[in-house]
């Protein structure tokens, strides 16, 4: 059986995008061992995906290093 490697949400709390399928994950046992990367586009959309437990946190604003960076670091127990 193959395993989900990294799921990635985007979160914009202005427009309630994201919030549910981050609770959704990290609320369900199945699913809580999945490295979960959230993209937010404010502080706040940061600090909520925080409180949900997300495993990593970047910004809209981030340059595309920080992203390939934070793949490779959740990543890293598969190779």
């Amino acid at each position: 059986m193959e395993k989900i490697a990294i799921v990635a949400v985007e979160l914009d709390v202005e427009k309630s995008v994201g919030e549910a399928v981050i609770r959704y994950l990290k609320g369900r046992e199945i699913f809580r061992s999945i490295p979960l990367m959230v993209v937010a586009n404010s502080k706040d959309g940061a600090e909520l995906a925080r409180e949900c437990g997300a495993d990593e946190i970047l910004m809209t604003t981030n340059p595309p290093e920080k992203f390939r960076e934070c793949v490779n670091r959740l990543t890293r127990h598969l190779t």
